[in-house]
């Protein structure tokens, strides 16, 4: 624990850009290996103030709407008895946010409407746990390299035979070319500036792969890899050395 309290010294200012899967995960909203050490990751953060600042970009604000807004659409489609809820349950059919209005429902009878009208205030959940918004600004230059890693990401996705929708595309580029943009020359990721923390594995590993190719240093985390990273810095207990 002594030696933690050194290194904690020794951190330097860093930006945590978190996705829209790891906030999901951190609302109870997604189903995901990664959840609860995400969860950690931010009871570490607070209860060992480390100097990181959490934040999630404007373009996350425009799609954790627009999901919230297209879940809400599918689910009030129709009823869902309590036995229905059980049975989605128990089969593992949906995930994420279907999955926990299931689960809701499945306890005590709750229409979708009030299981989703305290998510209309998602960014006040957020700031109560420390998290705020990253307005940027976007010059040409920067749209255009935007658009060139959006053209190598779909090329990538295709290459390794998954699909996602060109508006998600669009989103993760421009968060992660904003991430680009604040990192410094560090050879560290804790030195780094700013760094992108996801659960989607096929966004790490196409910023692993495109970094590599460029001869630089990636941009973006898994949640379980940062926790792996940050486990020097915040030992309090005579626990440490057996976790």
């Amino acid at each position: 624990p002594e030696v933690s309290e050194k290194l904690r010294g020794k951190l330097s200012n860093l930006t945590l850009f978190l996705d829209t899967n790891f906030l999901f995960g951190i609302l109870n909203l997604h189903v995901n290996s990664q959840v609860d050490v995400s969860s950690e990751l931010l009871d570490a953060i607070k209860r060992f103030k480390l100097p990181f600042r959490l934040r999630y970009h404007e373009a996350t604000v425009r799609e954790m709407s627009n999901t919230l807004y297209y879940f809400g659409k599918e689910l009030n489609k129709q009823k869902w008895p309590q036995k229905i809820s059980r049975s989605i349950v128990a089969s593992s059919a949906l995930s994420g946010v279907e999955l926990r209005y299931h689960s809701k429902n499945a306890e005590q009878p709750v229409s979708v409407d009030d299981f989703l009208a305290p998510l209309q205030h998602w960014q006040i959940l957020l700031k109560d746990k420390g998290i705020d918004v990253y307005n940027t600004e976007s010059s040409q230059a920067r749209l255009l390299a935007r658009a060139n890693l959006g053209a190598e990401y779909y090329y990538y996705l295709v290459s390794v035979h998954r699909e996602k929708p060109p508006e998600a595309v669009q989103h993760d580029m421009t968060v992660l070319e904003t991430v680009q943009s604040l990192r410094g020359n560090a050879r560290t990721t804790l030195d780094a500036g700013s760094l992108l923390v996801t659960c989607d594995y096929q966004l790490f590993r196409f910023d692993f792969e495109h970094s590599r190719k460029d001869d630089r240093h990636h941009s973006t985390v898994l949640p379980s890899l940062l926790w792996q990273i940050l486990r020097p810095f915040v030992s309090d207990n005579d626990e440490f050395d057996k976790a």
